[in-house]
């Protein structure tokens, strides 16, 4: 009976192990309920009315929550928001992979949407981050992914820490109202604007500008919308 080779085993343990640690990524980062807050904020609500107070945005529940100088404390979906503005953001805890003028001042509004499900008629209201506005409008949402992080750098290293962080997604608001998600900003954002695509890739490289930090890609899309 032929023996088996040391590679053909040792590359199947490989094998194994990579899809080992692709299960538990898959099983760990996926998004998870939390919660963003600011010191000040003022909501617009659907029947013109406003209400001012501290903010708590709830998410992906979409929910808001103020607590006004006298002590009341309201709740509101997003259904019956307009908009609303915050500032001074009071979060501990949560990891981002930038900071900047975003956690100080922020504007949300209210958009239909089918909660990136491609093929689904179906949309409902959701809170986006308006970070660029303009013919096309660059939106943001924010998700918390809880993964595993291996600590000691090694493939084969069992030190592998649960860890949480708060991760990005941008989308672009059409004229239309379509909600178009930029999975991956850097090739889709291009391509939404056709021809000009090119000029933007060139904009961006030359003003060494990052289609994944959320203010740099701001100034992408306001670039990109002077050339329409």
């Amino acid at each position: 009976m032929r023996s088996k080779s040391f590679f053909s085993v040792s590359g199947r343990a490989t094998l194994s192990l990579f899809a080992a640690l692709a299960l538990s990524f898959s099983a760990w980062a996926q998004e998870q309920p939390f919660e963003l807050s600011w010191r000040s904020g003022q909501l617009l609500l659907a029947t013109g009315d406003t209400v001012s107070g501290s903010v708590t945005l709830t998410l992906p529940n979409d929910i808001v929550r103020v607590t006004q100088p006298n002590g009341a404390i309201s709740a509101f979906s997003a259904v019956n928001v307009k908009s609303f503005l915050v500032e001074h953001e009071q979060n501990s805890g949560l990891s981002r992979h930038t900071e900047g003028p975003l956690t100080f001042k922020r504007e949300y509004q209210s958009f239909l949407w089918n909660h990136d499900k491609d093929y689904s008629n179906f949309k409902s209201p959701a809170f986006f981050a308006v970070l660029q506005p303009g013919k096309n409008t660059l939106l943001m949402r924010e998700i918390k992914e809880r993964y595993y992080d291996n600590a000691s750098g090694s493939l084969y290293s069992n030190s592998r820490m649960e860890r949480e962080r708060i991760r990005e997604k941008f989308y672009l608001l059409l004229p239309n109202q379509e909600i178009k998600p930029l999975r991956n900003p850097k090739k889709d954002l291009p391509e939404i604007y056709g021809k000009k695509g090119k000029q933007i890739l060139t904009f961006a490289k030359e003003n060494k500008l990052s289609f994944t930090e959320p203010l740099e890609l701001a100034r992408i899309v306001n670039y990109a919308n002077s050339l329409l």
